[in-house]
């Protein structure tokens, strides 16, 4: 038979009972306090520090990744150049260096006008025309020549500027191997690059991702005054 408790107590138990409920209810665990104001200001702050620390770093990481995206699409775009010069008896094709504006410039060199770079090795890239958008690609600097486009792939079907000096060139006689012109070795010699420094932050110039005439693909400082793949300039 369980004890009988006296009024008195039954009536503290009670009471201490329904404390505890009403604690339970306002989502506070039993014999618990809620937080203060400073200690929940102190939370948010704590927090806010954490962020703005780790908001820098996955900025890098991201322009990072795109530039490495970039470089993996210069490549697949080397390999496509191989397979054109084996097929071409190691002659380079004709390529425009801005697609939209191709027309004018070819009238008024009274010629006909050239493909773009992307055309002139579609067969070789597969008919895969992502691959020439650079996912850094940013027109800061001719927006108003080429349409008010973004970027340059909008406008110009490609984010790299081919180096029309290769123009129907065989290989190891285009301009860059001449030593009377630039006296770049392949592995110096910018084929295909991008058309700005778009890896860099937003409001900065960084670099230029390159693939060169040796099919290797580098990036190269804009911070250093330099065309892209150009030594001392």
């Amino acid at each position: 038979m369980p004890p009988v408790l006296e009024p008195s107590l039954k009536s503290h138990v009670e009471k201490q009972h329904s404390v505890r409920m009403w604690r339970r209810g306002r989502g506070q665990p039993d014999g618990g306090r809620a937080f203060s104001l400073l200690e929940l200001l102190v939370v948010i702050a704590i927090l806010v520090l954490i962020i703005s620390i780790s908001l820098p770093s996955f900025s890098r990481a991201r322009l990072q990744s795109k530039k490495a995206a970039c470089q993996a699409n210069l490549r697949s775009i080397g390999t496509a150049m191989q397979s054109y010069l084996n097929e071409a008896a190691d002659t380079y094709p004709f390529a425009c260096v801005f697609p939209s504006l191709e027309a004018q410039v070819a009238r008024t060199a009274g010629r006909d006008p050239y493909p773009p770079i992307y055309v002139a090795l579609d067969a070789q890239i597969a008919h895969q025309s992502k691959v020439f958008l650079c996912p850094a690609d940013r027109n800061t600097m001719m927006r108003s020549d080429l349409g008010g486009a973004e970027r340059y792939f909008d406008s110009e079907g490609t984010s790299y500027e081919w180096r029309d000096q290769f123009n129907g060139r065989k290989v190891g006689r285009d301009m860059f191997s001449d030593p009377r012109l630039l006296h770049l070795r392949p592995n110096e010699a910018p084929m295909i690059y991008d058309y700005e420094p778009f890896h860099g932050g937003p409001k900065q110039r960084g670099s230029h991702n390159t693939l060169f005439a040796d099919l290797h693909v580098a990036a190269d400082s804009w911070a250093q005054g330099r065309l892209p793949g150009r030594r001392g300039n």
